[in-house]
């Protein structure tokens, strides 16, 4: 195992090691890595948004909460 990971744990493409045995752990593991990693690689400052689109989203959320259904 220790050199398949030498030869293929890549920057690109890094191995991350989770314990199988127990598969409702190890699927909390793999969404915890996944997790990690999309919070460390995404910015999380998100850009303003304009008042138009605020309303428009609030409508659109609004319509939805009320039952309706919208088309797109």
């Amino acid at each position: 195992f220790a050199e398949m990971f030498e030869q293929t744990d890549t920057r690109w493409a890094p191995w991350t090691v989770i314990d199988g045995n127990n598969q409702k752990t190890a699927r909390i593991a793999v969404l915890r890595h996944i997790l990690h990693e999309l919070k460390s690689h995404i910015p999380q400052d998100f850009p303003e948004v304009s008042g138009e689109i605020a309303e428009l989203a609030d409508k659109a959320f609004n319509e939805t909460k009320a039952g309706a259904v919208k088309s797109i």
